[in-house]
């Protein structure tokens, strides 16, 4: 269980880092 939940928040924190540059992105450029 505890690998599971490290695993967990790894994905958690690419999902919000990828979410966060996407956010970035439209506003350098927006469309």
């Amino acid at each position: 269980m505890i690998v599971n939940i490290k695993i967990l928040k790894q994905i958690t924190n690419i999902c919000l880092f990828l979410y966060n540059g996407i956010f970035i992105f439209h506003l350098v450029f927006p469309l």
